[in-house]
């Protein structure tokens, strides 16, 4: 009986011990205000979030982002201020999403996403609810600028004014999800009179984008809110206004690794760039050739410039900017890896009967430019061979929907109609689910075979930024 007392004795305080450990509080970071810097100056942060007690330093995914706490003078002595740190960006930091945790008393927090720029930033300053109270951006002599802000509370709206000249063109894109905010930011455009000249989401994921070229000198309005008009400390944005370049899409989309890849830029305000047949909510697209240096393959690369999202997170990809001494940086977009030949899909593909011919191992990358758009392909295959014919598009950042259908040639016999792909290799920890798809080819006998690739909205929609990659591979 003491023997067994001692052992119920003991399990009675290895328990309390465990339930210790579970309640012990966790730091969590929730806000970094302003999130960014330019590179090469110092701005004051304020950090916010749950269980901060005693942070004391920010630690950053550069070594050359650096981040000293603000003291204060009392009782002769300088002391911490709670939460407020000065950060430092070195010149040569280059612009991206860096990663920022704060270290406290209950240990290291998560990350939050820290931008850095080579944009002139400013804070936006209240009150500018309203369009009488618009705040003034791109002085004389500035071509491009960022305002970082907040939608602090609901129906709060934030306004920007810009003076133009006739025919002075300007990008206007507001960063909201891809810097974990809580922001759905929809952005509007309005003339002195106070008539809409433009509006846009859901650009880029939720955040958006307007590209504007002014009809006649004067003052133009900048209107963001909230797509359900809520609001909290939480609901940051970062707004980049003037002349930069903005990367759509590249093609090809992927390259081998450790190799050069000679591509095509597709975008706006592209320091090259020369207009093209490729269009975007009715805007023409510019097109640049490059030669872009690709990495060896994961795992040796493995940071990103941009946000990756859960679907995303599934492509083994590197990020590609276009960077201008005169423009600045544009956004960032992935680029795959590939172990196969790549070939462009060519027009006309559009029925059965006009289908490219391509010959496995292959990757062929295209774009659904055109309302209604189909592209069909065609290769030979011998019995008993199988074959890993995949879509990869939102994996790509894409906004398509795709949809693949394989048969067989000689009599059109459908041997597969593959819509989402909706396996979920990490069980239920992570939401990875996406609309890309494939399907397992076990050839059942000698002779050609179709694909058709198209997009689920192809009846309604059509522009440049529907790419996708389509492999047909071993197994």
């Amino acid at each position: 009986m003491p023997r067994l007392r001692a052992y119920a004795g003991l399990i009675l305080l290895l328990g309390a011990a465990s339930l210790a450990h579970a309640q012990l509080p966790r730091a969590y970071l929730t806000v970094v205000f302003p999130m960014g810097a330019k590179a090469g100056t110092t701005v004051e942060v304020t950090i916010a979030g749950a269980n901060l007690e005693d942070v004391h330093e920010l630690i950053f995914n550069h070594p050359e982002i650096k981040a000293e706490q603000v003291t204060r003078e009392k009782d002769g002595k300088r002391v911490p201020v709670a939460n407020r740190f000065r950060v430092t960006v070195a010149a040569d930091v280059p612009p991206g999403y860096y990663d920022v945790r704060a270290v406290g008393r209950f240990g290291v927090s998560n990350p939050r996403t820290f931008v850095v720029s080579d944009f002139d930033e400013v804070i936006e300053k209240e009150p500018n609810s309203t369009r009488e109270q618009a705040q003034p951006l791109l002085p004389e002599g500035t071509s491009r600028q960022v305002v970082v802000g907040q939608i602090n509370g609901a129906a709060d709206t934030d306004w920007f004014r810009v003076s133009l000249k006739k025919g002075q063109r300007i990008l206007i894109e507001c960063e909201a999800e891809r810097i974990d905010s809580r922001l759905n930011p929809i952005l509007y455009l309005f003339d002195e009179d106070g008539r809409e000249l433009d509006f846009n989401d859901n650009h880029i994921d939720l955040d958006s984008l307007i590209d504007f070229t002014a009809p006649s000198d004067g003052t133009y309005y900048i209107q963001i809110a909230d797509q359900v008009f809520d609001g909290s400390t939480e609901y940051f944005y970062r707004l980049r206004v003037g002349t930069f370049p903005f990367v759509e899409h590249v093609l090809p989309l992927a390259g081998k690794p450790a190799e050069t890849l000679r591509a095509t830029v597709f975008g706006r305000n592209l320091p090259s760039g020369r207009p093209v047949d490729a269009f975007v909510r009715g805007q023409r697209l510019e097109a640049m050739e490059v030669e872009i240096p690709v990495p060896p393959p994961p795992p040796s690369r493995l940071l990103f410039e941009r946000f990756v999202g859960p679907a995303s997170s599934l492509s083994d990809t590197f990020d590609f900017r276009v960077r201008s001494p005169e423009r600045g940086t544009s956004n960032a977009v992935p680029i795959g890896f590939t172990d196969y030949p790549v070939v462009l899909a060519s027009e006309p593909n559009n029925a059965p009967e006009e289908a490219q011919a391509v010959s496995p191992p292959v990757e062929i990358n295209g774009t659904f430019e055109a309302i209604n758009d189909s592209d069909w392909f065609v290769f030979e295959a011998k019995r008993g061979q199988v074959w890993w014919i995949e879509v990869v598009s939102q994996r790509m950042d894409a906004p398509t929907d795709p949809i693949l259908i394989v048969r067989r040639a000689r009599d059109g016999a459908v041997l597969n109609r593959s819509d989402d792909d909706n396996t979920n290799p990490a069980g239920n920890k992570f939401l990875l689910r996406n609309r890309d798809c494939a399907y397992r080819l076990a050839v059942p006998e000698d002779g050609k075979y179709q694909v058709l690739v198209r997009d689920l909205s192809a009846s309604i929609r059509g522009d440049a930024r529907l790419t996708y990659r389509l492999l047909i591979r071993p197994e």
